[in-house]
């Protein structure tokens, strides 16, 4: 089967369609018949309504053929289509109550109304189950990628959307840290919340997630990614829209990801070799663990693997941001890690965490860093 619709050419598959909507003529109209309370049997009046029959086809020929319902994909058959199947239906309901009354045939105004009404229905459903159809043997045929789309925003329902007809990619679900989304369908796909995320990946054996979120920040972005492949999945992402706008298609944009493309900058991959003998096995400690530098400076010590790992840092946020991070790549590693927040402007607290995590090596970067700001406040730049 999947050898046969493959073979035939656009004007084979548009003379399919034409002939199916114009088989589905006299079917819709022995329908309405059927349903309608007429003085003669469905039958009888389906003899009566013959000699009319050749010319009500032949017009729906003319009418299909100039508004290029034959020509449109199942694949596009959307919104526009579905409209013009609407228009369609109403002028073969017109065109039918024109030549009975020309031929003489008595019927019910309900009747045309029920035709139009019965042949909209008829035409629009065998397009949808068309699709089915042929999208069933397109993936019995070539095993289907299933993917999992990680935010269900704007992005992501219109790359759902794309998706849904593509013949190797099959989206199961999305995830989005929205609450507000969770639980809901969109685009006919389940919202779900990250902390179902191994789960979900397990029971629908998926093993590749489109990050859908051009307008999230690169560090979140990055974080995602990492946490992704660290679970062993395949990370995709979307550009931004920015760099959408052109003739490529919506789901060719997707790229594969790597946490380096969230700098912003070339990386600096410059290996700490001997030097991670000062810190392995050892405790240490990284003031101003939150900032750009010390979270830098704690994954590149964690990769050394300590026996602890001490985050100092002053802002609230800030060290529960780096904390969640550096908790997913220390999972399994062995490696303690301890947030602590302070200022190291406290010698009291600083004397007293030394003397609890028995520090041995300290990477003090918390600093303001800031010139312009700093020089705007001079009494907090000296305290600091």
């Amino acid at each position: 089967m999947f050898d046969f619709v493959t073979s035939l050419s656009r004007k084979q598959k548009t003379g399919v369609f034409l002939g199916i909507d114009l088989a589905l003529i006299p079917i819709a109209l022995l329908i309405t018949y059927m349903v309608q309370s007429l003085p003669t049997s469905a039958i009888e009046t389906m003899i009566d309504t013959l000699p009319v029959l050749p010319y009500l086809i032949g017009f729906g020929a003319l009418l299909e053929w100039r508004m290029g319902l034959a020509h449109i994909q199942l694949n596009d058959y959307e919104r526009r289509a579905v409209g013009l199947t609407g228009i369609l239906a109403v002028l073969m309901a017109a065109a039918l109550a024109t030549l009975a009354t020309l031929a003489g045939i008595v019927l019910p105004v309900g009747t045309y109304v029920m035709f139009g009404i019965i042949y909209f229905g008829c035409s629009s459903a065998t397009r949808i189950i068309l699709h089915q159809v042929v999208l069933a043997i397109y993936q019995r045929a070539r095993p289907r990628r299933r993917v999992l789309i990680y935010g269900a925003g704007t992005t992501g329902t219109q790359l759902a959307q794309a998706l849904k007809s593509h013949d190797s990619i099959d989206p199961v679900a999305f995830v989005d840290d929205n609450s507000s989304l969770q639980g809901m369908m969109l685009a006919g796909l389940p919202v779900y919340p990250p902390a179902r995320l191994q789960g979900l990946v397990e029971a629908r054996n998926i093993n590749r997630v489109l990050l859908a979120m051009p307008s999230l920040s690169q560090p979140k972005q990055a974080q995602i990614a990492r946490r992704l492949q660290k679970m062993g999945l395949e990370v995709q992402a979307l550009p931004s829209f920015a760099q959408l706008i052109g003739e490529e298609a919506l789901i060719d944009k997707l790229t594969p990801v790597a946490p380096q493309n969230f700098l912003g900058r070339d990386a600096c991959d410059v290996a700490l070799g001997d030097a991670c003998e000062a810190y392995a096995g050892r405790t240490v400690l990284v003031s101003g663990a939150g900032g750009s530098i010390g979270s830098e400076l704690c994954r590149q010590v964690l990769s050394c693997r300590p026996r602890r790992l001490v985050l100092y840092e002053l802002s609230e946020l800030a060290l529960y941001t780096v904390h969640l991070e550096l908790g997913h790549l220390t999972e399994g590693s062995g490696v303690e890690l301890v947030p602590v927040l302070g200022s190291v402007t406290d010698p009291r607290q600083v004397r007293r965490v030394f003397e609890k995590y028995d520090i041995q090596v300290v990477l003090h970067a918390a600093a303001y860093k800031h010139v312009p700001l700093v020089e705007a406040n001079p009494l907090p730049g000296l305290t600091n």
